[in-house]
């Protein structure tokens, strides 16, 4: 028999096996399910073909002698490339023949024509609603819920994949490019897929797979192969009343389901769950979701995102709009400047950013001249809200300063409230202010804010309605808008709920030369944008935390030393500074092969701490002149950085200080009193009774008050912050 017989059925076999190992991981039944018309027209004529095949096969056996081929036909070429005693065999074969002409025949009848268009139509339909299951989907995203910013994680996961998983095949990486996203809603699916296709590109669209089913249903979540995927997003429905309880039950249930493969996989699942209230995400900050422990739980809330883009980033690259820094003016410990934050509107965005800029907005001049950032808050119904913010933060209002305004068409009325203790370590002041932005007093004191010679002022029109915010934004006293006659940029930020807004085609196109009056307004907190949900960089914050692990070890070894000298700090600051190059080499090696391991171990707690500080580095850096740009470009900096970093290193530590104080007060801790005070001197294990039991902490208090233990946690991080700015790759 001639070896091209063998040949020729050894590669159909080859094929057979490589399509029936691989074609699920490469999603050929997606592509099926789907039962588009051309889909459905390929599988029809591919099923011709073969039966073409069997009739001619069957055909060209049939009459001919064995070695009688004689045609030059492409197909009579084929059946003379095959040995006479292979196509006997198989002429002869009784049961092949049958085969053969029954298949040919049947494939080719409109009664199976009909009855497979029949099934694809059931199939698209069944698809079209969501009521698929995928088992042999693998290596993908999922998102639970439809809400307003699910276009924007698709469109984020699919142009920025993350890693795949190492254990995918080599055919499967070629072949699949990007992941899917499949999507688990109670919602009407193809109401959701008409939205979505607005939303997103054609090709970003294919690869989203439609899951009808509810977020807290056992089975729908095991339709969503959860063991096998690379992240989790639970968002919740637009429609839900309580979104932030479902999603907290969605957590847990995804939790469970993970605890029998915990063990074996060498990476905890990432599941990021979003809050709306700010009051319900704080609860995890604190620590809350120790029974989440079988995956890597992150929570994150819409508002606070954005508000972090603004204060901590400043530059949105997404679609080039550049957020001036809320200290565009360098703040020295010398300087009468400070920082003044206008927000109008109470709203969630509102009282989220006025925390967010209370955690960053702090500068050495507190500790120089007790100088204070100033957050003001202009609200229709302030004296209510703040009734509520300071409920919710009980802890904070105890140790801040902070006045409510009450302005009307009669005399307005003003109540200043103090803290009953010294409150040397609380540099932000919050002033209320109720009245109507709109009226002639509220305009007014606006021009008085700006006026001020020592305020660097930004004003954040937080009005959920965009009409609104948009007739606020643009119509603020003049003085907001003349930067040219004054000198100076009053950044003035207003609530918008797409990119696509009036402001982003309003000023910042038309050329430079021309006189524009609002150029310095800028869109924010739109609901197609949240680029810091799905691109999370904790590189700065694990480097926090090895800073302090390594000085933690420090402070054990050199116990002795410390309290034999703790009146020479300058000696001790310089003993710190020793360690640098162990510092900087270690630092490499931690991120190396220890960092994501701590990371992923770490509780939510001290995730967001960590997380706090790094985000603080830049705004310590300007703060004494130095650029941290400078330090992006290269490691080699000039070693006069270094000598700054040294001689301002005990204001810098009081000001980093000042900002830990704020944001304990933030998540709930309170100080010591007077008697807990001196039960933790006397034994330092009362300290940890206290903070992991009443949320109480000796460590809440001015930094000159602490002990040298202490202190030299902060001087370790000043010095040592410039690694934070470091290019990744160094």
């Amino acid at each position: 028999m001639d070896n091209s017989f063998y040949i020729f059925f050894t590669a159909i076999l080859a094929v057979s096996i490589v399509v029936w190992r691989f074609f699920p991981k490469f999603k050929f039944f997606i592509w099926i399910s789907k039962g588009s018309l051309t889909q459905i027209g390929v599988l029809i004529l591919i099923i011709i073909l073969i039966g073409i095949s069997f009739h001619l096969l069957d055909s060209y056996g049939h009459g001919y002698g064995v070695g009688n081929y004689t045609s030059a036909s492409p197909v009579k070429h084929f059946f003379n490339s095959v040995s006479p005693e292979a196509l006997y065999l198989f002429k002869n074969n009784l049961y092949m023949h049958f085969m053969a002409a029954f298949t040919g025949y049947i494939l080719l009848s409109g009664l199976f024509i009909t009855t497979f268009v029949s099934i694809f139509h059931q199939k698209q339909e069944l698809h079209d609603l969501g009521k698929i299951e995928y088992k042999n989907v693998n290596d993908h995203y999922v998102i639970i819920g439809g809400r307003f910013l699910v276009g924007s994680i698709i469109r984020q996961l699919r142009n920025h994949p993350l890693p795949r998983n190492k254990n995918c095949c080599l055919l499967q990486k070629i072949y699949e490019k990007k992941p899917y996203i499949m999507l688990l809603t109670s919602e009407h699916v193809p109401t959701l897929k008409e939205r979505l296709r607005a939303q997103l590109s054609k090709d970003q669209f294919s690869k989203v797979i439609f899951i009808h089913g509810g977020q807290n249903c056992k089975e729908d979540i095991k339709k969503l192969n959860l063991k096998t995927c690379r992240e989790i997003y639970v968002l919740g429905e637009n429609n839900d009343i309580d979104r932030d309880g479902k999603n907290i039950n969605t957590a847990y249930l995804i939790s469970q389901l993970f605890e029998d493969c915990v063990k074996s996989q060498p990476k905890k699942t990432v599941c990021k769950v979003m809050f709306d209230k700010h009051s319900t995400y704080e609860l995890f900050q604190r620590g809350l979701g120790g029974s989440l422990a079988n995956i890597n739980f992150e929570p994150f809330c819409f508002y606070k995102d954005w508000v972090e883009k603004i204060f901590a980033s400043n530059v949105n690259n997404s679609f080039g709009i550049k957020y001036f820094p809320l200290d565009r003016v360098p703040i020295v410990k010398d300087s009468k400047k400070f920082v003044h934050l206008i927000i109008i509107g109470m709203s969630k965005m509102g009282i989220t950013m006025a925390e967010e800029a209370a955690h960053f907005a702090h500068f050495p001049n507190f500790s120089s001249q007790q100088i204070k950032t100033r957050i003001t808050l202009i609200d229709k119904r302030a004296s209510e809200e703040l009734r509520q913010f300071r409920n919710s933060r009980t802890g904070l209002f105890r140790e801040v300063s902070y006045q409510l305004e009450i302005i009307s068409e009669n005399k307005p009325v003003k109540f200043e409230f103090t803290p009953q203790r010294n409150n040397l370590f609380t540099d932000i002041f919050f002033n209320f202010i109720q009245g109507d932005i709109l009226s002639s007093s509220v305009r007014k004191r606006i021009k008085d804010f700006v006026s001020d010679e020592n305020a660097i002022v930004t004003i954040a029109v937080c009005i959920p309605n965009p009409a609104d915010a948009l007739n606020i934004g643009l119509n603020l006293p003049s003085c907001v808008y003349d930067s040219c006659r004054s000198k100076r940029t009053v950044p003035v930020l207003v609530q918008q709920e797409t990119v696509e807004s009036v402001l982003s085609v309003n000023e910042h196109h038309i050329p430079t030369k021309c006189y524009q009056p609002y150029k310095n307004v800028f869109p924010f907190g739109m609901l197609d944008e949240v680029t810091g949900i799905v691109c999370d960089n904790d590189r700065g914050a694990q480097i926090v935390n090895y800073i302090y692990s390594f000085a933690s070890e420090w402070i054990r070894k050199n116990e002795d030393f410390l309290e034999e000298n703790k009146e020479y700090l300058d000696w001790i600051i310089n003993s710190i500074l020793s360690e640098r190059d162990k510092v900087e080499n270690g630092m490499k090696e931690y991120l190396k092969n220890k960092a994501e391991k701590d990371w992923e171990e770490m509780n939510i707690k001290n995730k967001f701490s960590n997380r706090y500080s790094a985000a603080s580095v830049e705004i310590k850096l300007r703060s004494v002149e130095i650029p941290p740009e400078f330090f992006r470009q290269s490691r080699a900096f000039c070693e006069k950085w270094h000598t700054v970093l040294r001689d301002n290193a005990n204001i810098l530590a009081s000001t980093e200080h000042n900002r830990w104080n704020m944001e304990k007060l933030l998540l709930g801790f309170v100080p010591t009193s007077d008697t807990e005070h001196m039960n933790c001197q006397r034994d330092y294990s009362c300290r940890n009774f206290y903070k992991n039991r009443y949320a109480i902490h000796d460590a809440i208090r001015p930094f000159h008050e602490l002990g040298i233990k202490d202190r030299v946690y902060d001087y370790f991080f000043v010095l040592y912050c410039y690694l934070i700015c470091l290019p990744g790759d160094e």
